[in-house]
Formats: structure tokens, sequence, C-alpha cells
């Protein structure tokens, strides 16, 4: 039997308050080597010790999608954690995996920025256990020269691109950190993930090390990050309603710029009407405001959850339900839009009612806000905020990673 692993990275609570394993996967030692941990333990069940042919690097963009940040060629390498049973307690395989690594760590040396791997992480878990964990020694890291995305079973009629690619029969499972794929229980997948590697067109190898000395700053940090707040999708809501709110030339040129509605600057904001996240109503128009982050488009029924049309029912056609019978009554124009961050995969079109609604992402949000010097309290956190939804990968937790990574080598190297 032959395998691949994929590992989900960044990914977990766990990640909210510590340096991840994980992050050492996309980068050189000082020596030159390649090393993997595999998500979420260190480890992989000892029924597929020395098949694994490489680990598939990923992060989690949607249910049944995930974007490959690199594949580490494990054949010709070393696994270093083996024998994990399934049947032994986590405390006792993790114990394992930290004894198998201090093993290995006798005789290879492996340090990133000046700093090896225990003074790196330390004990990281509930039982005190050395958190040095290492699962292979791989021969080669390969990284896509583009974005590339991979989908599981579930998403056959997804759109795609040349450089992403199916799983054909095989999914991701709903909560698995790293799951396997075999040439005997999947072997359509396992042909696939195969025919990817060898595409020489699509990689180039990972020689990227540790900059020690890289500048930590980040001048778009503020204090929704402080309070875990930076991904919520009411909280922006609010604060988009009331900065528009306090500043009626704003709004209007808001609407005019980014929505292409002209308003009055008396127009009212209201907040969750019938669920609705943001409308805005004045004497000619009423604006229909669906703001998504990290969710996507709510159905309205299970039992029914199919139209006629082969879309699927959602909170779009009732909002535009609702406001077109209130227009009618009232004379007015309904418009429809949808908020969503730059790097978000949502196809609205799969939606039904999705074809009265126009798209706005992020990026035009924070184009059009930055430009104002306004001194409301809090709006320059505002814009900052936004900021982070723009980019076209949500790159949060790396970046966290990377800062943590690169303040604990810092420290070490200048005890």
């Amino acid at each position: 039997m032959k395998s691949y692993v994929i590992t989900k990275m960044f990914t977990g609570g766990y990640l909210d308050d510590n340096l991840g394993h994980e992050y050492i996967n996309l980068f050189k030692t000082d020596q030159g080597e390649s090393y993997v941990y595999v998500t979420a333990l260190g480890y992989i069940n000892s029924e597929y010790d020395d098949t694994v042919e490489g680990v598939i690097l990923t992060r989690h963009i949607a249910k049944g999608c995930q974007e490959v940040l690199g594949i580490a060629i494990t054949a010709g390498g070393e696994q270093i954690s083996r024998g994990i049973k399934a049947t032994t307690s986590k405390k006792q395989n993790i114990e394992q995996s930290a004894r198998q690594t201090f093993d290995y760590l006798k005789t290879h040396e492996v340090t990133y920025g000046g700093a090896d791997l225990y003074q790196l992480y330390g004990s990281d878990n509930e039982w005190g256990i050395s958190g040095g964990r290492l699962t292979f020694r791989a021969k080669k890291l390969l990284v896509p020269k583009q974005k590339m995305l991979i989908f599981d079973l579930k998403m056959k009629d997804q759109k795609w691109m040349d450089k992403d690619f199916l799983l054909p029969d095989k999914g991701f499972g709903s909560s698995a950190m790293h799951i396997y794929i075999t040439d005997k229980d999947n072997p359509k997948s396992f042909d696939a993930v195969s025919k990817l590697i060898q595409n020489e067109a699509l990689w180039e190898e990972g020689k990227a090390k540790i900059d020690k000395n890289r500048k930590l700053t980040d001048d778009h940090f503020n204090f929704l990050n402080i309070i875990r707040k930076e991904n919520d999708e009411l909280v922006f809501s609010n604060m988009l309603a009331y900065f528009l709110m306090e500043d009626r030339r704003m709004l209007t040129e808001f609407s005019k710029e980014v929505l292409g509605v002209e308003i009055d600057e008396r127009a009212e904001i209201i907040r969750e009407q019938d669920n609705i996240d943001i409308l805005i109503s004045d004497k000619n128009n009423e604006i229909v405001i669906e703001n998504k982050l990290k969710s996507d488009i709510n159905g309205v029924d299970k039992r029914h959850n199919f139209s006629d049309g082969h879309l699927i029912q959602s909170q779009l056609l009732k909002y535009y339900n609702l406001t077109e019978k209130r227009t009618r009554e009232s004379g007015k124009r309904g418009w429809y839009f949808v908020f969503l961050p730059n790097y978000s995969r949502i196809d609205i079109s799969k939606y039904e009612g999705s074809k009265y609604y126009q798209e706005v992402r992020y990026s035009e949000l924070y184009n059009f806000f930055i430009k104002y010097d306004n001194k409301e309290g809090y709006f320059h956190e505002f814009t900052k905020a936004l900021f982070g939804h723009t980019k076209d990968r949500d790159n949060d937790t790396y970046e966290r990673m990377e800062r943590l990574f690169l303040k604990k080598i810092q420290k070490k190297n200048t005890n």
C-alpha cells in the first residue's frame, strides 16, 4: 500500500494563544532540511507507517475546499514518529512521539534561526510533555507557483481552475485535522495527487529559511485583534452602520461611489429588520446589505432546500421578497448587495434570488473608507480591521504564528 497524508494547518482554538508546530512545515532548517509536523498531535496511525509518499500541507478555505500551501515529499526521507496506535491513549501517543523525536535529535541538529526545536516549543500541552515533536524528515518541499485549491468528492460541481484539483473518491471529513489517501481505498484520488506532483510546471522547490532579523511589525493590528472579534460579522455590520450613520456626507458618498445609488443624507440606517444585516432607507430607495465574513449564505428550510430552478433556497430570496413587498406599497426602488471578503469563495449564483444582488468586496469598502480623515473615535481602528479582509488569502492565523515564532527566536538570541 502507498499513501498520501493531507494535513490541515493553522486551524483550531489552540492557536489563539500558542505557537503551532505546523509553522515549521513551510521552512527549511538552518541545516537546509525540511521537516513535517502532521496536525493535530504530530503523529500518524501505525497502519500507514512506511507507506507515505508525501504530505499535502493545506489550510481550510470553505466546506469541501482547502488551499494547498505545499507538498512535502517524504518518500526517500525519514519517518520519525512511528508505531502509534489508535487504541492507545492520547497521552501515551504524545509521550511516544516526543521520545522518538528526542532520540532523533541526539544525532541530528534541527534549528531555526539559531533556536532549536525545544527552545521554540518546550512544553505545550496539559500533561507537560515536551512540545518538540516531528513526524517526518522530508526529501523535498514543493510549493505552488500560484494559489492552488483542492476540492473533495462532494464538490464535483464546483468551478475550479486548471491549477486546482479534485479528489474524486475522498472526502475531507467534518473535523479531521489529517486524512489518508491510499492507492487501495482511494485509487482515483491517489492517482490525481500523483499526477499533480509530477506536473513540474505547477511547482517550485521550497528553499525559504527563517529570517531571524526580520522586523516584527503589523501596521494593521487593531482592537478587534485584541478582543478576538476580527472575524465577527455582527461587529463589522455594527461598525459599518454606526460610522455611516454618524457622518451623513460619508453615507451619501458611500452609497453613490460603492453601491451606485444616490440617496438623501437624511436616509435611515436600520440593523436587523427582518434579519437583514443593514437596511438603508430614504424616500426613494431601500438598500438591502447582506454582510458575510466567514459564514456561508443561510438556507431557509432544509426540507425544501432546492427551488424548481435547482438553486439553493436562501435568505437572499427571502430578503428580496420582503423588501419588494414594501417597495411596491411605498413606490420606492429596492437595491440588493452582498458584502464579501476578497478571500471568500462563496458562489452566490448557486442561491435562489442571487440574480437580484451585486457583490461588493471588502477591498472596495476599505478603499472608500481609507480616504476619510474621520475624527470619530475608533474610526482608524475600523479601517485597520477592514484591511484584514481585503487579502486574497485569509492569513490572520499564519501571520500571528509568524510573529510568535520570530519573537521566540529573537528572545533566544538575546539571552
